[in-house]
């Protein structure tokens, strides 16, 4: 991958902890992860409800 040395590299992190550290921050970013499944995740200023419990939904601050 050809890193520079001293660059921390953090291995099993969760989709919460990826998507921040991608950068996923303000309303409107999207993020694809494709791993052993696939998610996209997205975010939003606004409160998103699903009541047929289809989507994972997950405040943050």
């Amino acid at each position: 991958m050809e890193l520079t040395s001293g660059i921390p590299v953090i291995i099993g992190a969760g989709d919460d902890i990826e998507s921040l550290g991608s950068g996923l921050i303000k309303s409107g970013d999207t993020l694809e992860h494709l791993g052993t499944t696939g998610s996209i995740l997205y975010c939003s200023d606004k409160i998103v409800q699903d009541p047929k419990l289809r989507f994972e939904i997950y405040p943050h601050v």
